[in-house]
């Protein structure tokens, strides 16, 4: 990824959000799951409190459409 090239690992992290909502939309979900917790793990690895919201509630969406919410 560009932003990961330029060291920007939270603008990287968005970018990749993005990508696994579209997923999300496209009934992508297994790539949307996995992208989604990659994305929630650098986010509390980074202390980005807002990536970490927007990635687990995305990740929360995708884990109730393969029915594997707790």
């Amino acid at each position: 990824m560009k932003w990961e090239r330029l060291g920007h690992r939270r603008n990287a992290t968005n970018a990749h959000m993005d990508r696994a909502s579209c997923w999300l939309s496209q009934g992508r979900i297994e790539a949307a799951f996995q992208a989604m917790a990659e994305c929630e793990k650098v986010a509390r690895e980074e202390a980005y409190a807002t990536g970490y919201i927007m990635a687990s509630w995305q990740l929360g969406q995708a884990a109730m459409r393969l029915r594997r919410a707790d």
